[in-house]
């Protein structure tokens, strides 16, 4: 296999003939931004931010072949500005991708959706054990919520909402009359006290907080 010298940031590396820019940079630690590269797939640039500047001429790394003696700019002011921009094109309607919008309106933060899928997989201590992550009481919370998250469930959109909060409920009920509950462990005692005023689930979800 022959290799050729090329300059990437006024470094010089050698490539493998055939490799893209970005492969080639990537292989010698040099960092260009990208979404959407997978070695194992053919390059697509879809997401359009491995942008660099070849001959002054700004193309995508992902997609352009290396060439002997070829000189690469992977940072330049038109690069950031035409980056920023893909970003925010990407991010215009990308809203709740990498978290599901019934976790985004939960006001306690709860992974639905994953403990949801614990549920699926009858695996119910861990989607217990997930839910008192953020929530300590899924079987009150469960009977009493508001469920803002059944509201955001995307179901809605082609027949309708997941039963979110009678899900929670129901592994909450199962764990609280199962003989091996979920329990966790409690730190050490530091020998200081703290005063919890009242003893709704506010100040029981501190109590339990502060105790493990």
């Amino acid at each position: 296999m022959s290799y050729i010298q090329l300059q990437i940031d006024n470094q010089c590396i050698a490539a493998r003939r055939g490799q893209t820019i970005l492969e080639a940079a990537l292989e010698n630690g040099i960092h260009i931004p990208y979404l959407c590269h997978d070695p194992r797939l053919k390059p697509s640039g879809g997401c359009g931010l491995c942008l660099v500047e070849v001959d002054n001429v700004v193309q995508k790394a992902c997609m352009t072949r290396v060439l002997d003696g070829m000189q690469v700019k992977t940072k330049s002011d038109i690069i950031v500005e035409r980056r920023k921009k893909k970003l925010n094109e990407i991010f215009a309607d990308h809203w709740a991708d990498c978290l599901a919008p019934c976790t985004l309106v939960c006001p306690a933060g709860t992974d639905a959706q994953a403990y949801i899928g614990l549920i699926v997989q009858r695996r119910y201590r861990d989607a217990v054990r997930l839910i008192k992550q953020t929530n300590p009481l899924p079987s009150v919370i469960g009977r009493i919520c508001t469920r803002p998250c059944e509201d955001s469930c995307r179901r809605n959109l082609i027949d309708e909402k997941v039963s979110i909060c009678f899900l929670k409920r129901f592994v909450g009920d199962r764990d609280l009359f199962n003989t091996n509950r979920y329990i966790p462990k409690t730190k050490l005692p530091t020998g200081k006290k703290v005063a919890i005023i009242g003893s709704g689930p506010a100040g029981l979800s501190a109590a339990y907080y502060l105790a493990i």
